[in-house]
């Protein structure tokens, strides 16, 4: 049952776990932390930062697996949107590929680099905010069978001017 999860989340947050685990076995949250560090320890997981994994495919190891930066990028928060130029990269209108990778978020969260990419949290635009208008042209895409948010073509577009 957990290979399904794994499957459907190669890279996921300790919420979606949780929610999982409580869903399917009933268990309890001191449960749910004991489950991560087994399978950190036993190699199936990797852990990215607080509360955000990625899954060791079999025949790989912690040194040798290529987790995705988009879906890091993705799932770096909750409320996680990619955006700027890791959008325009994906969208394929980056002329250039850089090892950092933005993604727009109302958590405070810090700066963090995995497997030698940097990835920039980016506050939403105050304007955006007083409107709550937080999700206006924000698409959601699927990338190796995960949903995560990425600014609309337009918006983009706009953000990066």
């Amino acid at each position: 049952m957990i290979e399904k999860f794994f499957y459907e989340h190669p890279v996921f947050r300790f919420e979606e776990f949780a929610k999982w685990k409580k869903d399917n076995a009933s268990d309890t949250e001191t449960a749910v932390y004991q489950s991560i560090h087994y399978y950190i320890q036993t190699k199936r997981i990797i852990r990215i930062k607080k509360a955000l994994y990625a899954v060791i495919p079999p025949n790989e190891t912690e040194e040798s697996v290529s987790v995705d930066p988009y879906l890091i990028a993705g799932k770096a928060s909750e409320d996680s949107v990619l955006g700027f130029h890791t959008a325009m990269e994906l969208y394929g209108m980056a002329y250039s590929v850089f090892q950092q990778f933005y993604f727009l978020s109302q958590q405070k969260i810090k700066p963090f680099i995995f497997s030698d990419q940097y990835f920039q949290p980016v506050s939403l635009s105050k304007n955006l905010l007083k409107a709550d208008k937080q999700q206006l042209e924000v698409d959601v895409i699927n990338r190796e069978g995960v949903n995560i948010k990425i600014t609309s073509i337009e918006r983009t577009f706009v953000d990066v001017l």
